[in-house]
């Protein structure tokens, strides 16, 4: 398993120093894990990925780290490629367990799934990306050599990344699978019964609690339970008090982002016809 981190440097003092303690660190070291960022910071290490920090959507800096990933998971012959964000808590032991479940060998991805137009008859699936997402090695080949050909690359770096991805996989025909374990929220965000019934594989965000603590309390760990530092900047992506699971402004963002993407949807998937039938 490959693990690309979407990061910035701004939160390379805050949100990375939770990453490597917790979860992080031991895949690192063994190159299994690669801090994609907007500058090189050897100490840490972070690697700059060639695309500027964006406010918004990350679609270029995602296809950047597939990209990036191809070449490494390829020789390796690595099976999967494990997308998170910078304050993603994971259990390793336990994603490992899951994907032992399901065949690398075909396109396929795997996350926790949101719906766009579900109801409308013309929408898709696409993965959230907060509490991290997996694809299969072929799954990555085949969008990277979809965006090779101009078909489903990012019409911008800061179109929504998760988005943009959904609405590809729908039309290459790649199956993505639901699966609860993976939580865009922070563990106190859901019940307590709806946690109880499930081996939670992942959660998201570290502002609002201790995720030292959430990471031994819910995903298994064992780790030293440090105060955490958040920057002023933290607190423009967090929830207002009794809403959803979902930033309001990520939601608000993204509902103004749906009407582009809606409109890029008819001529991406025409363009992605030609190519499936050249394929």
């Amino acid at each position: 398993v490959y693990f690309g981190v979407k990061t910035t440097e701004m939160f390379h003092k805050t949100r990375l120093p939770v990453l490597l303690d917790t979860w992080g660190q031991p895949l690192v070291n063994k190159g299994r894990m690669v801090l994609y960022s907007n500058v090189t910071d050897r100490s840490i290490p972070t690697v700059d990925c060639g695309i500027p920090n964006t406010e918004r959507g990350h679609c270029g800096k995602l296809y950047a780290i597939m990209r990036a990933a191809v070449e490494q998971m390829a020789p390796r012959k690595t099976q999967w490629l494990v997308v998170t964000d910078d304050d993603t808590l994971m259990s390793v032991p336990r994603l490992l367990t899951l994907l032992s479940c399901y065949d690398s060998s075909s396109p396929m991805a795997l996350g926790e799934v949101y719906g766009y137009a579900a109801n409308a008859g013309h929408g898709y699936g696409y993965l959230t990306g907060g509490g991290g997402f997996v694809l299969s090695l072929p799954a990555v080949e085949r969008l990277v050599t979809a965006s090779e050909h101009s078909v489903c690359g990012c019409p911008q770096h800061d179109s929504p990344d998760d988005m943009y991805l959904g609405m590809c996989m729908r039309a290459l025909k790649i199956p993505v699978v639901h699966r609860p374990e993976f939580h865009q929220a922070r563990p106190d965000e859901y019940s307590d019964g709806y946690l109880e019934r499930q081996t939670p594989v992942s959660f998201h965000r570290h502002s609002f609690h201790n995720p030292y603590d959430a990471y031994n309390t819910y995903l298994g760990g064992a780790v030293e339970v440090k105060p955490v530092p958040v920057s002023a900047d933290e607190y423009e992506d967090l929830p207002l008090a009794g809403g959803g699971v979902d930033d309001e402004g990520d939601m608000a963002e993204e509902a103004a982002d749906e009407g582009d993407t809606g409109q890029e949807a008819g001529d991406a998937e025409d363009n992605v016809r030609v190519f499936n039938d050249e394929l």
